[in-house]
């Protein structure tokens, strides 16, 4: 379960509830995130989230509009990135989206299921 809030123009936060099985057991996991599009081009993405009992996992992503392709990048430990010999795991997402227009020439939305994976 997931919401957002516009906080201006260009910024938005939202929070992620969600859980997955693994082996029987049932795992929760909370995520907030902060989304800031500073121009048409380059945007920005911090998150915070709480899994596996772990509490200290930031996040950075950013975004790249380019014309009709959105390309992105995302990691949900940043720390791991900084400290790997201090970490378990590693998650590093990449990948493009096409956003498509309308015969009117009104730009389509494209809204983003996210959600942060973590090995447990």
């Amino acid at each position: 379960m997931s919401g957002s809030y516009k906080l201006d123009e260009k910024s938005q936060a939202d929070a992620l509830v969600y859980g997955r099985a693994i082996d029987g057991d049932f795992k929760t996991a909370l995520s907030f995130g902060i989304n800031r599009q500073f121009n048409r081009i380059f945007g920005l993405r911090t998150t915070y989230s709480i899994y596996n009992k772990k509490y200290f996992n930031v996040g950075l992503g950013m975004s790249l509009n380019l014309g009709p392709i959105q390309t992105y990048f995302l990691t949900d430990n940043i720390m791991a990135a900084l400290a790997p010999s201090s970490s378990q795991m590693f998650n590093f997402r990449f990948g493009f989206n096409v956003n498509l227009r309308n015969k009117k020439g009104s730009k389509a939305v494209f809204i983003e299921d996210e959600y942060e994976e973590a090995e447990y």
